[in-house]
């Protein structure tokens, strides 16, 4: 190919890299504004600024854009827990947890009125793939962290790896029931505390 052949094509890849970029901005305005039975394609384009037969190219429904949406925060998320334990190296324990757990609360609530509409509409993130693979990570790195700074050296591999697991399902599902639940909840110091505490006495 020449170099007029790639230029047009790296132009291509990047405009539709752009209207990806737009209809996904669009969406996560969209769910976070009306509810998820009311977030149309439609709606979406529209204020995307794109027609819907381009929406369609990239995305059959809006459950696949919630989808890649709820994958984004995922891996945002993600990146978060292994910059905080690359700097919670020395740290004790309940202060690594206490501090974790109040990113994600704060996490939770900027994207309040998303996982509202997400839950109304009886999606269950426990069951979709993306969200089990993500824990199986965020599982996994913390344990390397714990096992890599003599954090419960007592315990073997197996029961510690039971213990994670028990203790990050246990703190995204009470977070998110917050958020679900309660409208008007901001996390007070003590709901967080709480959670915390929990994660705490769980992997102990």
């Amino acid at each position: 190919m020449n170099s007029k052949g790639k230029s047009r094509n790296q132009g291509k890849q990047e405009r539709s890299k752009s209207m990806v970029e737009s209809i996904v901005e669009a969406a996560t305005r969209v769910f976070k504004s009306s509810p998820f039975s009311k977030a149309t394609t439609n709606r979406i384009a529209e204020v995307a600024g794109v027609s819907i037969g381009s929406l369609y190219q990239y995305f059959p429904n809006k459950e696949s854009l919630i989808g890649l949406i709820i994958q984004r925060r995922l891996d945002d998320q993600l990146e978060a827990l292994e910059r905080h334990l690359e700097g919670a190296k020395g740290m004790p324990l309940e202060t690594v947890i206490d501090r974790f757990i109040r990113k994600l609360a704060d996490d939770s609530l900027s994207h309040r009125t998303l996982l509202r509409s997400i839950y109304r509409q009886g999606v269950v993130l426990d069951q979709i793939p993306e969200v089990i693979e993500n824990r199986r990570q965020v599982c996994s790195k913390i344990q390397s962290f714990l096992v890599q700074n003599g954090h419960l050296a007592e315990v073997s591999d197996e029961v510690l790896s039971a213990r994670i697991h028990v203790a990050v399902n246990g703190a995204v599902g009470a977070l998110i029931s917050l958020v679900v639940a309660d409208e008007n909840s901001n996390f007070d110091g003590q709901a967080v505390s709480e959670i915390s505490r929990m994660v705490f006495l769980a992997l102990k």
